[in-house]
Parts: structure tokens; C-alpha cells; sequence
């Protein structure tokens, strides 16, 4: 029969602790506004067009991570920076942060 150790101290995994700080930018307004003229110009997966596929987008993917901004200024300027975003399918998605870890 297993054993639990009742001892062992939760600690939140590197993704929900990600979550976590990203959500004020991610509930912003201007992100919201911005996430929906993007998809709405780019419908399809980028990194599927590139092989010839055409997926819808489900997903608008930051090419350089915003949370690694060394100051709110900067964090702000990179999640609402046009060009640092890529609309990607969910399993493009996965994979481009799969891929990070």
C-alpha cells in the first residue's frame, strides 16, 4: 500500500506562478483590444502557414515572453507591441512553449 508524506510543503508550479503575475496584463483592456485586431488580421496559425497548412488561430502568441521585462514599463510595451505577437493554432501553441521548457 503507498504512503503519503502529510509532510511535504505545496509549492506552486513555475506555470501557475506565471499565470499568476500575468494576469492583471492579460484582463487589461488594452490587451483585449489588441489580442482581437490581431486575430482578426492574422485568422490563421503563422507557423502552420509557413508549412503550407491553413489552421485558424486560437491563440495570440508573444515571440519574446513580456513577463521577462525587467520593469512594469517594459512588460506593459512588450504585451502591447503588434510585431512581438504571432497568432498560433493550439497545437503550434504547445509546442512554442514546450519547446521553452
Amino acid at each position: 500500500m503507498p504512503t503519503i508524506n502529510r509532510k511535504q510543503k505545496y509549492e506552486p508550479s513555475v506555470d501557475y506562478d506565471r499565470e499568476n503575475k500575468s494576469t492583471k496584463y492579460y484582463n487589461s483592456k488594452q490587451w483585449k483590444q489588441l489580442r482581437n485586431m490581431y486575430i482578426r488580421h492574422h485568422p490563421l496559425c503563422e507557423m502552420c502557414l509557413n508549412r503550407d497548412i491553413s489552421r485558424p488561430a486560437q491563440h495570440v502568441h508573444h515571440k519574446k515572453e513580456f513577463l521577462k521585462g525587467s520593469t512594469d514599463e517594459e512588460r506593459w510595451k512588450l504585451l502591447l507591441d503588434y510585431d512581438n505577437l504571432q497568432s498560433l493554432c493550439l497545437d503550434c501553441h504547445h509546442k512554442v512553449h514546450h519547446h521553452r521548457k
